[in-house]
């Protein structure tokens, strides 16, 4: 799909117009037309950001939708031994004709669509304590189960809002690998060049020395299948054993269902932001106290060591870091079993803690908390690239 680029989150189809000797971009999923012109790639993004600047700014003054609707539904019109091998091929996968081919289009054309990371402290908290966490328990255990309840796009690749704090986050990027952490390691050697982000998959993968099964939950369909389409790649290394199962939809749903297991279990969260309150209608995007019950019981029949790593940005819909703490305590640490090994804070809004069940190294898990602080403090007064 080298010929569709996204400009902020909106696909555009590129070709080489050979009479004017310059590219044409032209939007594929808005309601009307909008094309631009220019004769490199950098002059294409920025043209292509003008054109659906006007356009969106026209929709807004006519409050009209900017997108093109699409019914979900199509025709195709194949050969009858294609059609043959398509039903033997549906029924091998146990689904119908059209879920299975719905899933190869999915796959098809993963990637087309760059997946947003917000690039901000918040991101280092989150994966700097995940990364250490994973150092620290590669020397106890060749075996893990990672479950990652909001997974992201293996790679994303559109940077969303920079707010004040992008500074230290392109400061740490300029200066990869930096002070050499286990985090910086790896997202230098998953992203030698360019603007990309990893999640927190590809970081495991980078990091983890020994056998590991992944269950990545995604709500969103395009995202879970481009994570389909990297798992393909991790299964097949021929590495040590390595198993990755992407659940396309909410995480809510397959955590209903438990997990099991004596290895050891590492249960990630990255919600926008957690809601002390309890609500009628649940959001994917959000965390509430009914998720933490949720997570006690997914986890209750886990035979092995628990981690459970929430990490939060953003104001917390009004609440400050102390209530989200002791929301999450009264019902992980005191109905749940486990213990709150560290608070990992880079602001008043952003953070990440750490809870662990029948871990016996917990000390060092206990430290991470002010290892951040000083490694932030760091790369906050680092200069130069």
């Amino acid at each position: 799909m080298s010929n569709i680029i996204d400009i902020d989150g909106y696909l555009a189809v590129v070709r080489f117009e050979s009479d004017i000797d310059m590219f044409r971009g032209e939007f594929v999923d808005l309601n009307g037309g909008a094309d631009f012109y220019a004769e490199d790639v950098a002059g294409l993004k920025r043209e292509g950001a003008e054109s659906l600047r006007i356009f969106l700014d026209m929709c807004r003054e006519d409050g009209a939708e900017p997108r093109k609707r699409f019914s979900g539904e199509f025709s195709v019109r194949v050969p009858p031994e294609l059609h043959a091998d398509i039903a033997a091929a549906a029924a091998a996968a146990g689904k119908t004709v059209g879920q299975w081919a719905g899933n190869e289009l999915r796959l098809s054309t993963a990637g087309m669509r760059r997946s947003p990371y917000n690039g901000d402290v918040g991101n280092l908290a989150q994966h700097w304590t995940f990364c250490e966490i994973l150092a620290i328990a590669n020397k106890r255990a060749r075996e893990l189960n990672f479950v990652d309840a909001h997974a992201m796009a293996p790679m994303a690749s559109r940077r969303g809002n920079i707010g004040a704090e992008g500074a230290v986050f392109d400061r740490v990027r300029g200066r990869l690998p930096g002070q050499k952490s286990a985090y910086e390691r790896a997202w230098r050697k998953l992203v030698p060049e360019g603007n990309g982000y990893p999640n927190g998959g590809a970081f495991l993968n980078a990091l983890w020395k020994g056998e590991f099964s992944l269950l990545l939950c995604e709500i969103d369909p395009s995202t879970a299948a481009n994570i389909e389409a990297w798992a393909v790649g991790v299964t097949n290394d021929g590495a040590a054993r390595r198993n990755v199962r992407v659940y396309p939809g909410d995480w809510r749903k397959r955590f209903e269902k438990g997990f099991s297991g004596d290895e050891l279990t590492l249960i990630s969260f990255d919600p926008k932001m957690y809601n002390v309150k309890r609500v009628n209608r649940e959001k994917a995007e959000i965390m509430y106290p009914s998720d933490v019950e949720r997570l006690v019981r997914a986890a209750r029949e886990l035979g092995g060591g628990v981690v459970v790593q929430i990490s939060t940005r953003g104001a917390n819909n009004g609440a400050g870091q102390e209530s989200v703490e002791r929301s999450i305590d009264e019902i992980l640490v005191e109905r749940g079993g486990f213990e709150r090994l560290a608070t990992v804070k880079p602001n008043g809004q952003a953070m990440s803690l750490v809870y662990g069940r029948g871990v016996a190294w917990t000390n060092e898990l206990r430290r991470l908390g002010d290892e951040f602080g000083r490694w932030l403090g760091k790369a906050a007064a680092a200069r130069g690239s």
